[in-house]
């Protein structure tokens, strides 16, 4: 592969059939890199034990404050910190589709009222026009951190209790 000092396009030396054969063995790398990403992702996942419950108001008066509390021995909750976070290849998606939630939280059914009062955290996105010169794109490393911090705070959302003793 040759590339000059200015121009970022690649250019290769070598029959079609090997051009070829190369950039296929570079997407079957890619391929695998992102396949062995969520891999390791949903097997971290899986690995952690769940308890879904309901907590129902079954009295004849409404109240807003009503505080829970649950007793677990020690050890046994995670906290956001040490849940998995998604490679570079899948966090993206991770963040744009409605998993975090659908994972972590129950749904909703015509019994059963999906909860709304969770915190949101503003999302403050930079404007993309910055970054439409080929020198000025974030790095992969910038790219993630953003994308990272998007899914803790979506994590952190979802989980707002306080953990205490």
């Amino acid at each position: 592969m040759l590339t000059s000092q200015f121009n970022t396009e690649k250019s290769y030396k070598g029959s079609d059939e090997s051009k070829r054969k190369y950039e296929l063995i570079i997407d079957a790398w890619h391929r695998i890199f992102e396949y062995n990403e969520y891999l390791d992702y949903f097997m971290k996942l899986d690995k952690l034990l769940r308890i879904e419950f309901i907590i129902a108001n079954d009295g004849t008066s409404y109240d807003e404050d009503i505080d829970v509390k649950i007793k677990l021995p020690l050890g046994c909750l995670v906290a956001v910190d040490d849940l998995p976070v998604p490679g570079f290849t899948l966090i993206e998606d991770i963040n744009n589709s409605n998993f975090i939630k659908l994972f972590f939280s129950g749904q909703k059914n015509d019994e059963i009222e999906e909860y709304s009062d969770y915190p949101v955290t503003p999302s403050f996105e930079f404007d993309n026009a910055y970054y439409s010169l080929p020198f000025n794109q974030p790095s992969y490393e910038k790219l993630y951190k953003r994308e990272k911090d998007k899914y803790l705070d979506a994590l952190n959302d979802l989980f707002c209790y306080e953990q205490c003793c």
